[in-house]
């Protein structure tokens, strides 16, 4: 195979089918899945909703920037709102009547997938920080906060108080244990968003890639890095020490929101995939991987060419907001993709 297509299969999903770097690729599968479990409904509302998540990630929606986060870009989004439909899908034809979430619920559920990261973006008139990953710690609120506002130009006003729950799902800011929904079957559309946002991302191809070059740099924009552990040190010292700790991330956190806090919802996917869970296959390899390349201190292998980035024109120079953060160790290892 050559170079060239090498590189384009880590534009593609899980399945190597879908283009998860193309919005209209992504949102005709997702309408196709949707056809199968809800024949002859009418999903107007998440057509729309995908057209106006290109133009916000583009910086041509309305009042706001691009989008200017080199991990938690467009096609992330593109890859967990897929991974959220065929939980959906799989789950509902699993399912009883009288478990079956609905095309309504469904809908919203995508809808919220397509902006649960809509808080990494900047308004226009926001001067006061230099990049969206500024407000990594409170950027699901603000997510919460864009769909409020989003919501009811689409038909959906009486779905925000719910969206600002389920949106939570996907991220740290609140222990989804303590998100209280008015319906027990909302609670299960918050654990297939929360499982869609962590199994899309870490069973990318190049997750581990993503996390040496894009996912660091927004830690330390966003104050994550510099966090201090029990022992006083900073919670990553560099781009290495992330994967160093990703298999105890993978293996901790992680499995215990997929299968203990969101009772194993991806596994339905199984029913798609003959059998196979390939999300999972996936995060096991990268696991494997970054314990092995721990293990020898030899990072050269991570060298997948990663997809480039949509909506960041206005990039800033991120080498920049290193000054200052004595607790970043390496700091000439930093070296943002461009």
């Amino acid at each position: 195979m050559s170079d060239n297509n090498q590189n384009k299969i880590n534009e593609f999903d899980i399945s190597g089918q879908i283009c998860v770097t193309n919005m209209q690729d992504v949102a005709n599968e997702v309408m196709r899945l949707l056809a199968i479990a809800y024949p002859n409904q009418n999903f107007a509302a998440l057509g729309q909703a995908f057209q106006d998540f290109e133009l916000l990630y583009d910086g041509r929606y309305k009042r706001f920037r691009s989008c200017e986060t080199l991990y938690h870009d467009k096609q992330h989004t593109l890859d967990m709102t897929l991974t959220m439909a065929r939980i959906l899908v799989s789950h509902h034809e699993a399912s009883q009547p009288f478990e079956q979430l609905g095309a309504a619920r469904a809908e919203l559920g995508l809808i919220t997938a397509l902006f649960h990261d809509a808080g990494y973006i900047r308004h226009r008139n926001d001067w006061q920080h230099k990049n969206g990953a500024e407000y990594t710690q409170i950027h699901v609120t603000r997510s919460g906060n864009f769909l409020a506002d989003y919501l009811p130009t689409i038909g959906r006003d009486n779905d925000v108080d719910v969206a600002r729950i389920l949106v939570h799902f996907t991220g740290y800011e609140l222990d989804p244990r303590t998100l209280l929904t008015s319906d027990a079957k909302n609670r299960v559309m918050g654990y297939a968003l929360g499982s869609a946002d962590l199994i899309a991302q870490m069973a990318d191809r190049c997750y581990l890639e993503k996390c040496l070059e894009r996912l660091y740099p927004e830690f330390v924009v966003g104050g994550l890095a510099q966090i201090k552990q029990a022992d006083g040190s900073p919670l990553y010292h560099s781009k290495y020490d992330l994967i160093r700790k990703t298999p105890a991330f993978a293996e901790g956190e992680c499995a215990r929101r997929l299968d203990g806090i969101f009772g194993s919802i991806h596994e339905y996917m199984r029913n798609l995939f003959d059998g196979r869970n390939l999300y999972m296959e996936s995060i096991d390899i990268h696991v494997k991987h970054a314990k092995k390349i721990s293990h020898s201190n030899d990072f050269s292998s991570l060298r997948r060419i990663l997809p480039e980035t949509a909506g960041t024109d206005d990039f800033p120079n991120l080498e920049n907001y290193l000054e200052g953060k004595e607790s970043i160790e390496e700091k000439d290892d930093f070296k943002p993709y461009r």
